[in-house]
This record gives structure tokens, sequence and C-alpha cells, in this order.
């Protein structure tokens, strides 16, 4: 079974296609600045896109509509630690880095206390820099 099989989530579906498309057409973790917005607009509202810095600190770059409205706080240019406070940062934190040091793609489900209790399906993929 494909990746691809086990998403169930239209939104998710579309980002890694258009994520995966990008891949093959680079043939490696795609840059930022080849990613196209306008080929998963249904899906905006909930991207997130997170920067790690020299320091090891992963900054919130982006977040989308319903993310923000889910959280209730401003996210864009904070450090995850002040989104997800009492140390909840590290294990996503540690997701990210696995994201970004192997690199892979994770999918999963899980259940978040925001403003309400949220259930989402997730899905991590790395952009490489533009640089």
């Amino acid at each position: 079974m494909s990746l691809l099989d086990k998403i169930s989530s239209p939104d998710v579906r579309l980002f890694f296609q258009a994520w995966h498309a990008l891949y093959l057409e680079c043939g490696d973790i795609p840059r930022r600045t080849f990613v196209d917005p306008l080929a998963f607009v249904c899906a905006l509202p909930k991207v997130w896109l997170y920067e790690r810095q020299s320091n090891g600190i992963f900054l919130n770059l982006l977040s989308g509509e319903e993310i923000r409205t889910c959280w209730g706080v401003r996210m864009k240019g904070r450090p995850l630690s002040e989104i997800i406070p009492l140390g909840g940062h590290k294990l996503v934190e540690q997701r990210f880095s696995i994201l970004l040091d192997e690199p892979c793609i994770i999918h999963g489900f899980n259940v978040t206390q925001t403003k309400h209790y949220s259930y989402a399906e997730r899905l991590f993929a790395p952009l490489a820099d533009n640089s």
C-alpha cells in the first residue's frame, strides 16, 4: 500500500500530490521557491511552514487560517516553543529534525488540545533552502 492510499483527507492528499510531483521533477527535496501554492490552494488553510534556524530553533513562517482559528494565537514569526509551551514542542521538533536530517515524509493522525480538542491528519514534508 502506498502512502497515497493511506491518506484520507482530500486536502492532505492534494498537498502530497503537489509535493510529490515536485520531488519527482527535481529528483530531490524540492526548494521552497519551486512550490506553487496554487497547486494546492484548497489545502492552504491547513498548511504550516516552519524553518529551522541555525541555532536549531524552529520558527513559524506561515500557518493557514484553520490552524490559526483552531489554536487561537498569532504564530507567524514565533518559535515553536512559544506556540506549544511547557516542553510540548520538543516532540514536534524531534519530528521536524528527523524530517530534515533523513530526509523523509511523516504521515499520521493526532489529537491536539488547543482552544478545543482537534483531530487532524498530519503530513510533514521537507523543503530545501532556497540557497
